[in-house]
């Protein structure tokens, strides 16, 4: 049982924590709609800050969602996923690419229907690519070829490399694809939402 939960569980759990991140990335479209921002906007924290806090605040939930989910299957299935370091650095590149895929996605849309929907395509198939639904060596070659550029591959290779003590650079590997997908969408979402803000639109 705990091979299984190695090999399927974390591209399920980045799955899981994707939707999760995605409620809380669309409250950005709720304080548009009720017009919170522009009272926010009067106090003395600038519109980076306040699109940052949210975005802050999205990437400690998928933190925290995770924590939880890992604590259990150590507890119920005795899953030991290696050192807590490397898995923890492997979490935050996930969740940095992620949160920084959720915001720029939001960020492009003009209504927060067309965001929730582009949204749940780019999980699906980046679930469905990456081994969330059906594990990544079943996939047909041409499916493989496409899904290892995908976060879900990576996030769970990384995982994976961890719990199964491979050498630093299998492990840093990954890590550096999603820092890097991480930082570029998050700094490109975060500077268009912002522009989107400060002209009202």
């Amino acid at each position: 049982m705990t091979e299984i939960v190695l090999y399927m569980f974390p591209s399920m759990m980045l799955m899981w924590v994707f939707f999760i991140v995605r409620t809380a990335v669309s409250d950005i479209f709720e304080e548009k709609e009720k017009k919170t921002m522009q009272r926010m906007q009067t106090t003395p924290a600038t519109v980076s800050q306040i699109i940052f806090a949210k975005y802050l605040r999205a990437f400690l939930l998928s933190l925290i969602v995770e924590g939880l989910m890992l604590t259990l299957t150590r507890l119920i299935f005795g899953t030991h996923w290696g050192n807590p370091f490397w898995i923890a650095l492997v979490l935050m590149s996930a969740n940095l690419s992620i949160t920084g895929v959720l915001v720029l996605i939001y960020a492009f849309c003009k209504t927060k229907e067309s965001a929730e929907a582009a949204a749940i395509v780019v999980i699906m198939f980046s679930a469905v690519l990456g081994g969330a639904m059906v594990p990544f060596n079943q996939l047909p070659s041409i499916m493989q070829s496409v899904g290892k550029w995908t976060i879900h591959y990576y996030g769970a290779l990384g995982m994976q490399n961890v719990a199964g003590a491979k050498p630093l650079m299998e492990i840093l590997k990954p890590v550096s694809y999603l820092t890097a997908v991480g930082m570029l969408s998050s700094f490109a979402g975060v500077k268009w939402l912002k522009n989107r803000f400060e002209s009202g639109t």
